[in-house]
């Protein structure tokens, strides 16, 4: 199906998708829907575990400790694996496992988690270590290990099953052409996941607790979980459709290679792939892509979820919260993708990729200017009839909310887009090694930077200044890569510059 004509223009902006193509977009929609429902739901459980009961500095340790070792052995697990074990059952395998750890965690290991915590040994280890802040945060991690392993698995479901799972089987059966008419639309309706995600949040956190029961946070938790579970078992039945009944026989209107091949082969061993993934400029210019946004989020997530913990102190009142926050950014996103989606069509892929650095450049600098400044927050939250507190959090909840908005509806579509013009073995392993292993990496640089801070300056109160040079710096970075891969990726798909 080609593109829709300039005398629907109304149409091409609101649901440029026609007849037949529906077959294989809706599924698809179907599935992004409950990957980020999912993922919207444990991750405000992960949050609200971690920082109410150890602090936001652990979040930095745990990042770059735990979270990027775990993503880099599965991401060589993967590579090996695909050599010979077909994509669609490694799709089926893997998220079948996510459905297996979401059940076990709620109903076995959380209520058991003061048996196996290891506090003999963690009090043993906090005074071998320096008497420093920084230390308390680092021997949580280890003490608090059954949540450190739950923000872990959390954080992988997003890299793995979303960036990775899900984009890669998008690319194979999409091309340049139709992507940009297809993946602003997906994103639209699986953006939806987190206005029921933050409704469903806010159903669970308010309803009665059981009667007897000491802990409020055990039932909450067991109920959010069964449900992300239960989505996991859609996913994987929408994704058996697709690729069982719908794209079969590949004479889906709109889709190419429809039906991901079992047999195929990379060209490449391993260590050959790693090594043209690092001599790839193309690849680098992506990878420079997620490792500034990764950094940047990270500096600006720890500033703003350490003025939630101060608002918010209890685990169920920061869910609470976090259900209303992904209400309205749910609702943002969809409405910035309407947009987003013009801008791509109309201006091309290099107006719509500046978007992201800019908000999310522009948008921490504003939180760290307001944490920075704290008697103009005090004068300003006098006029306005509120703390200055709530003042912040106001403005890092609009600043989150733009911000994910603009990297959901325009920074995901265009750097997936970015993977299309290139060959099977650059897409496959090389959207591996950059989503996987490039996205933490840049998180965990934004975790090592703040954990070099937290050492030498102060905790998340007083980083504030350092942290706005940073991303100054960081987001200039970005926008020249934005300018140097979009040439490039216009000789490839022949889009005009």
């Amino acid at each position: 199906m080609s593109s829709p004509s300039a005398s629907r223009p109304l149409r091409s902006l609101l649901w440029p998708v026609y007849g037949e193509e529906h077959r294989g977009f809706l599924p698809m929609a179907v599935i992004i829907f409950f990957t980020l429902f999912n993922y919207t739901v444990i991750r405000s459980i992960k949050d609200a575990c971690i920082i109410t009961n150890s602090g936001v500095e652990t979040l930095t340790f745990i990042k770059f400790w735990l979270t990027v070792p775990a993503l880099f052995v599965f991401f060589l697990c993967y590579a090996k694996l695909v050599n010979v074990v077909s994509k669609d059952k490694l799709y089926f395998g893997i998220v079948f496992g996510f459905l297996i750890f979401f059940v076990v965690f709620p109903w076995l290991i959380y209520p058991n988690r003061h048996l196996l915590q290891p506090t003999a040994s963690a009090d043993w280890l906090r005074g071998f270590l320096p008497d420093a802040h920084w230390a308390d945060h680092m021997v949580d991690m280890y003490r608090y290990w059954t949540l450190s392993l739950f923000f872990v698995v959390a954080e992988m479901w997003n890299s793995v099953v979303l960036l990775f799972l899900f984009w890669q089987f998008a690319n194979s059966v999409t091309t340049v052409t139709n992507a940009k008419r297809f993946y602003p639309h997906l994103v639209f309706l699986g953006h939806f996941g987190l206005f029921g995600a933050g409704a469903v949040l806010r159903v669970v956190t308010a309803a009665p607790v059981p009667a007897g029961c000491a802990d409020r946070w055990e039932p909450m938790l067991q109920t959010l979980l069964t449900i992300v579970a239960v989505n996991c078992g859609i996913i994987l039945a929408v994704y058996w459709g697709l690729q069982r009944v719908v794209f079969v026989a590949g004479d889906v209107p709109g889709f190419t290679n429809a039906r991901l091949k079992a047999t195929a082969k990379p060209k490449m061993p391993l260590w050959q792939s790693m090594r043209f993934i690092l001599s790839s400029s193309y690849l680098a210019l992506i990878t420079t892509l997620v490792l500034c946004y990764g950094v940047c989020m990270n500096l600006v997530d720890v500033l703003r979820k350490h003025q939630l913990k101060l608002q918010y102190p209890h685990p169920e009142d920061y869910a609470a919260f976090m259900g209303i926050l992904y209400m309205i950014l749910g609702l943002s996103t969809c409405a910035i993708v309407l947009v987003g989606g013009g801008v791509l069509r109309k201006l091309g892929w290099k107006a719509a990729a500046l978007v992201t650095p800019i908000v999310i450049g522009g948008g921490g600098v504003l939180l760290c200017l307001c944490i920075i400044s704290e008697n103009a927050m005090e004068v300003l939250g006098a006029l306005l009839g509120m703390t200055p507190l709530f003042l912040i959090v106001i403005v890092a909840t609009t600043e989150n909310v733009l911000s994910k908005s603009t990297k959901y509806a325009l920074f995901d579509p265009t750097k997936e887009m970015a993977y299309i013009p290139l060959d099977e073995e650059s897409r496959t392993k090389g959207k591996a090694a950059i989503d996987m292993f490039g996205m933490r990496f840049g998180k965990s640089c934004g975790s090592l930077i703040q954990q070099g801070l937290f050492v030498f300056v102060g905790p998340a109160s007083v980083i504030a200044p350092y942290s706005f040079c940073i991303l100054a710096v960081v987001t200039a970075v970005w926008i020249w890569a934005v300018v140097r891969l979009h040439a490039r990726f216009a000789a490839l798909s022949g889009e005009k510059i």
